[in-house]
C-alpha cells in the first residue's frame, strides 16, 4: 500500500491554471532494508506538457541509503535479481518510466551527506504528459525538502513545491488516541 504525504506545489507564474502537481509517495521495500523508509517524488504532467527539470534542497533526520554498486541515477533493473536492495537506492530520474535506461543530466550536484541532498536536474527528450517518478529517496527518520519543477510547452511555468514525511500534529494526535483506545 503506497502512502501520499504532504506535498504543496504552488503555481509560480499567477492565475496560470494546471493540474501539474508534485507528491511524495511512499514505495514498500519490502522490509530489505530494515529502518529505513522508501519514497518517491512524483510529478503529474498535463497532457500537452513535458517534465523539463527540477531542483532539490532535502535533510533527513537520519541518513539517506547510498548502494554501494549503485549511483546518483536510477539503477540498472538487471542488477536486481544479484543485488536486491538497489531497486530502493536514493536516486534522481527523468521520464517517462523508472528503471527503462534514460537517465537525467545534472546542471547542479547531486550533492550527498549523510542526511542531505542538493541537486538541479533535467531531461532532454519530449516525455509528454503523464505520472512520472523523478526521484526516489530511502531513509531513515524524517524527510523535508523544497525545489521547483519547470515544465515546457506550458511556456517554461516554474513550480515550486515542498514535502514533508512528519506527520501533522492533528494526525499525531489521532495515533495517540488510537493507542489509548487499543489499550482498554
Amino acid at each position: 500500500m503506497s502512502k501520499i504525504f504532504a506535498v504543496a506545489a504552488l503555481v509560480g507564474a499567477a492565475g496560470f491554471a494546471s493540474a501539474n502537481m508534485v507528491e511524495l509517495v511512499e514505495v514498500d521495500n519490502g522490509g530489505l532494508l530494515p529502518g529505513y523508509r522508501t519514497f518517491d517524488l512524483v510529478v503529474t504532467v498535463d497532457a500537452g506538457d513535458d517534465w523539463t527539470s527540477a531542483s532539490i534542497n532535502a535533510v533527513s533526520t537520519g541518513v539517506f541509503y547510498q548502494d554501494g554498486v549503485g549511483g546518483d541515477t536510477e539503477p540498472n533493473s538487471a542488477l536486481f535479481g544479484v543485488f536486491p536492495e538497489l531497486e530502493f537506492d536514493s536516486f534522481f530520474a527523468n521520464p517517462p518510466a523508472l528503471f527503462d535506461g534514460s537517465n537525467p543530466g545534472f546542471a547542479d550536484g547531486p550533492l550527498w551527506t549523510d542526511s542531505t541532498v542538493a541537486a538541479t536536474w533535467f531531461d532532454t527528450p519530449d516525455s509528454g504528459g503523464g505520472v512520472f517518478t523523478v526521484a526516489r529517496f530511502t531513509f531513515t527518520g524524517e524527510l523535508e525538502g523544497a525545489g521547483a519543477m519547470t515544465y515546457a510547452l506550458s511556456g517554461g511555468q516554474l513550480f515550486d513545491y515542498s514535502f514533508n514525511t512528519i506527520p501533522a500534529p492533528a494526525s499525531i494526535a489521532l495515533l495517540g488516541l488510537a493507542g489509548l483506545i487499543r489499550r482498554r
